[in-house]
């Protein structure tokens, strides 16, 4: 084998394994995003079960104030989300006096680092967190 012959292999060998690393990277990617938009469609439920019981929706994020209705993660029947999903937090933030709801995962290391993904009291989902991984 000549010089030139190995380093034709050695370039196709580094290119393939580059291209299987950005694939694995953004199924990864992908990977947390589904699992942080499952954890949203939990808080949902949950605060769905809360605001029929209690008339309000629960905020149940220990750096913020309480109202309108003073409660934790549990009182909702989702454990601290936070601790659930790898760099990924989670935030619900409670408007109009206690009828809606922002439930929020932030992406907080990674290719999608600072990216968002909101659920709503409607199930309506925003942010700019992508579905397929591209960040």
């Amino acid at each position: 084998m000549t010089l030139t012959e190995v380093m034709a292999v050695t370039l196709i060998l580094g290119i393939m394994a580059t291209s299987v690393t950005l694939i694995h990277l953004k199924a990864a990617e992908v990977g947390k995003r589904r699992a942080a938009r499952d954890v949203l469609e939990a808080i949902y439920a949950g605060e769905r079960v809360y605001t029929t019981l209690n008339k309000v929706y629960c905020t149940p994020n220990p750096s913020t104030p309480p109202p309108p209705a003073d409660c934790t993660w549990s009182d909702i029947y989702v454990d601290d989300p936070s601790n659930v999903i790898q760099n990924v937090a989670f935030t619900v933030e409670v408007r109009g006096g206690g009828t809606e709801f922002d439930a929020t995962a932030t992406r907080t290391r990674g290719r999608c680092q600072n990216r968002t993904l909101t659920l709503d009291e409607t199930r309506t989902e925003s942010g700019d967190w992508p579905a397929n991984g591209q960040c």
